[in-house]
Parts: structure tokens; C-alpha cells; sequence
């Protein structure tokens, strides 16, 4: 238990220290392709057709940025996890995929998750993937239908999502034994971005988070892929079945470059990956000036530069920040007067409508179109009127005395 305070210390001490805005991340994949096992050769030919497909976005973002293009694969494909590498804004994407359980009792990092030896013998998860996400990091999770010999597996999978903090998101305990299907249930969002159909075998389900591929399973509507966002700009997609990204079982030809090749390709484009060419920590499209670094989304307005400095649409003096008014005096966005006269305040002392100018140093009450309100002399309004009918009831009662 000891052993796992300090870290869990670091983290918070970290998540203290993260901007608003996600780091800009490098343009590396991080596939931990059955986590603990020697089969490299496996996971390579797995993870193949994605591979492809990665590598030939990182190529085409290299290029729209004017950037060289990427010297090799972009893909680092493993059976392990690494804390230096994640941690260092050099990958964007990390796929980790059916972990295999450590079943040597006697290794020091030892322990029992949900009935199963713990895979992560090497890694402390309360440190390393909760980090990579507060910096903008994407995880992918790949789970698998939970028979006799998938379910270790996933409760590996299960252990990290434990482990990351605001994720409500959770791996079933189903095993949905389809042969080879394909629904057509999307869900409209930046991560299906021009997928139109997925193929599954042998699936899962998940609860939680925002729904993005679901099937028809044991009768009802289920959950095929989800993804839970984080404050940070880091994202979790969990996917029930691993034959998405599987090179294609002879049992279960189920991938499908040709189908599924959008979604692959939409978890390259992240957020945390975006281009920030002037490295102000604000990526193009939020930085409404990518080429210069003293422009981003919160900077100070200099007054006199003729720039948006801080990227609200309001240039020097237009901006409130140098008592510019951005077509509202006060500034407020619902101004008491401009609900019932159209900003009829924007001039100080302005008689022309009639109406409460709020902010008008020359008189409470801009009356001059309205002849029903009541006057600003104490005189003329009801209070005094009131006053004045109590003052003569006492005088009268005093005289009949």
C-alpha cells in the first residue's frame, strides 16, 4: 500500500502543474501489443493495415504543416510499456491491447486485480497513463468477448481504467459469440468522421462515456466503442472488439481496412496533436495567429499594435481590455436597457431614445422618448406623495385634540 502512495502523490503534484491548454504532442504511435508476452512478430502483422494508415497521416499532416516529412514508421510497436517515452510529449496515441496476466507469484511487483494477476508488473499505472492524459494523450483500450481465456485480459484492461481519474467508463462481462457482423449504428462525432459501418466478431460491451459505434447484442442496443474525455484534452476510447484492428483471423475475417481505416485514421487527429508552429502551447484553429507566439487565446491586448493579441474577434481599442466597448458600453452581455431599446446606452448622455441608461454619468433616468416614467426629483415620485398624506393625517388628528 506505502508503495503506491508516492505515486499517486506525483500525480496529483503534476496535475497541478499542467496548463489549460494540452501540450503539443509529437507525432508518435505506442502500440503495448499484448503486454508481457515475446511474440513481436505477431503484433506486428496485427497491427499492420493500421500501421499504413498512420504513417501515411503523419506524412500528409507533415506536409500541410510544411514540415520534413517523418523518417521511418511513426509506430513503435511493443509488448511493454515505457514511462520515459510516454511522458515525454513525443506520442500522441497509445494502443494497448489484450495484456497477458504475470502469472510468477514470486515477481516483487506482484498483485491480484479482480481475481487475475496483475500484467503491469513493470509499470506503475497511477503514474504513467494518467500522465500521458493530462497532457494531451490519447489511449485506445482493446478488449475482447470475456470467455474463459479473454477475461484476464481484460480485467488488465480493466486495472487501467481504474486507475485514471473522471473516467466512468467500464469493460462487460459479455461474450457475445458472433461469427462476423457489421452495424451501421455510428454516432455523429469527430472520431467517426466518415465511418459509415463497422465489422465485429466475438465481442464485448461498454458502459460509459460517449457512445460512438453500438450493435445489436443479446437482444438489445449495446455499446461496441466509447470514449471518455478528459478537463486536460486527454481521451480514453475503449473498443469491445479487438477484431477492429486485428489483422483478419481465417476464423473471423472480420477487419476491414477498407471500413475501418476512418476511425484509425480519425484517432491520429487529435487534439493534443494538432500543429503549434509558434509552440505558445495553443494549437492552429484555437490560435488565431499560429505563426506568432506572443497570439493566443488569453494573452494581453497590446492596445497599439493594430493585432487581436488575444484571439476574442476585438482589435486594440475595440477590445474591452483597453476600454474598447465591442458594441456595448458596459460590456454586459444582457444591459438592463438593451433588452427593451437597442443598445440605446452606447453614447454617454444620449437623449435621442428614450430609455434606463445605466451607465449615463449625466442622469439615472433617459426619459426624453418615454412620458410615462416617473420624474428623478424626490418630489415628483409616489414615495413622496405617500409622506405627504401620512404628515397632514397626523396634523389633522393633532387639531381635532
Amino acid at each position: 500500500m506505502r508503495t503506491r502512495i508516492l505515486p499517486l502523490l506525483l500525480v496529483v503534484g503534476l496535475s497541478l502543474t499542467i496548463p489549460s491548454a494540452a501540450l503539443a504532442l509529437g507525432n508518435g504511435v505506442w502500440v503495448d501489443c499484448k503486454h508481457g508476452t515475446t511474440d513481436l512478430g505477431l503484433c506486428e502483422s496485427a497491427f499492420a493495415e493500421a500501421t499504413q494508415v498512420w504513417n501515411a497521416e503523419a506524412a500528409a499532416e507533415a506536409f500541410a504543416n510544411g514540415d520534413p516529412a517523418p523518417t521511418g514508421s511513426v509506430v513503435q510497436i511493443t509488448t511493454e510499456l515505457d514511462y520515459d517515452a510516454l511522458t515525454s510529449g513525443a506520442y500522441r496515441l497509445l494502443v494497448i491491447t489484450q495484456p497477458e496476466p504475470n502469472l510468477n507469484s514470486g515477481d516483487p511487483c506482484y498483485h491480484v486485480y479482480d481475481s487475475y494477476p496483475s500484467p503491469w508488473c513493470d509499470q506503475d499505472l497511477t503514474l504513467t497513463i494518467p500522465y500521458f492524459l493530462s497532457i494531451g494523450g490519447r489511449l485506445v483500450l482493446l478488449a475482447d468477448n470475456d470467455s474463459a481465456g479473454e477475461a484476464p485480459k481484460n480485467s488488465g484492461l480493466r486495472e487501467i481504467l481504474s486507475s485514471i481519474p473522471d473516467i466512468d467508463m467500464e469493460i462487460g462481462s459479455d461474450n457475445i459469440g458472433t461469427q462476423c457482423l457489421t452495424t451501421n449504428d455510428i454516432v455523429a462525432d469527430p472520431l467517426t468522421d466518415g465511418l459509415t459501418s463497422w465489422k465485429y466478431a466475438q465481442t464485448n460491451t461498454i458502459s460509459g462515456g460517449d457512445p460512438l459505434i453500438r450493435f445489436q447484442g443479446n437482444g438489445v442496443t449495446q455499446t461496441l466503442v466509447a470514449a471518455g474525455r478528459m478537463l486536460s484534452g486527454g481521451e480514453v476510447v475503449v473498443a469491445a472488439d479487438v477484431e477492429g484492428f486485428w489483422t483478419a483471423d481465417p476464423s473471423f475475417p472480420c477487419l476491414d481496412s477498407g471500413l475501418h481505416a476512418p476511425f484509425w485514421r480519425n484517432l491520429y487527429r487529435d487534439n493534443g496533436a494538432a500543429a503549434d508552429d509558434d509552440n505558445d502551447g495553443f494549437f492552429d484553429g484555437d490560435d488565431c495567429d499560429d505563426a506568432d507566439p506572443d497570439i493566443y487565446p488569453g494573452a494581453a491586448e497590446d492596445c497599439d499594435n493594430g493585432l487581436d493579441d488575444d484571439c476574442d474577434g476585438d482589435i486594440d481599442t475595440e477590445d474591452s481590455d483597453c476600454g474598447g466597448s465591442s458594441g456595448d458600453d458596459d460590456d454586459t452581455v444582457a444591459d438592463d436597457d438593451d433588452t427593451i431599446f437597442d443598445d440605446d446606452d452606447d453614447d454617454d448622455d444620449d437623449t435621442s431614445v428614450g430609455g434606463f441608461d445605466d451607465d449615463d454619468t449625466g442622469q439615472q433616468w433617459n426619459n426624453s422618448g418615454c412620458s410615462c416614467s416617473l420624474s428623478s426629483s424626490p418630489r415628483g415620485g409616489p414615495g413622496f406623495v405617500v409622506i405627504l398624506g401620512m404628515l397632514l393625517g397626523v396634523m389633522r388628528r393633532a387639531r381635532a385634540r
